[in-house]
């Protein structure tokens, strides 16, 4: 599969992506359980988990809808969890950056630029430790 090898060669991978009902879309969800398939991403051997991809760091950026993306930090805590650790970590992927931006649809075109700067910024720190 095309999507593996791309994988298979990067060293870093950059995921943008919105959060919707307190996730990533149904889209991206199809791609990692098509990609990330058992054999590639990870394996059972006497019935223990053996991630595949352990040398693969990841930034993940998300936008949503919200100013406050949720009211208490335990919620924020749930959903890193299951992304960093649950999604992107069964397979052995390192999380090095997550970033949540609140209510881009909403905000002022100087908080935009705010934004795509943090970006810029995280990238190009990611980018020199490799």
């Amino acid at each position: 599969m095309d999507e593996q090898k791309f994988i298979q060669w990067a060293d870093f991978i950059c995921f943008v992506y919105p959060i919707w009902w307190s996730g990533m879309p149904a889209i991206l969800k199809g791609y990692i359980e098509r990609v990330f398939v058992q054999g590639y991403g990870f394996d059972f051997i006497d019935g223990e988990i053996i991630p595949k991809l352990k040398n693969k760091r990841i930034a993940i950026f998300n936008t949503t809808g919200l100013n406050n993306i949720y009211k208490d930090q335990a919620s924020l805590d749930a959903l890193n969890k299951m992304t960093e650790e649950c999604i992107f970590g069964f397979s052995g992927m390192k999380t090095v950056v997550h970033k949540y931006f609140k209510s881009i649809k909403k905000a002022s075109n100087k908080e935009k630029i705010k934004s795509l700067e943090e970006v810029k910024n995280a990238t190009e720190e990611l980018l020199e430790m490799l």
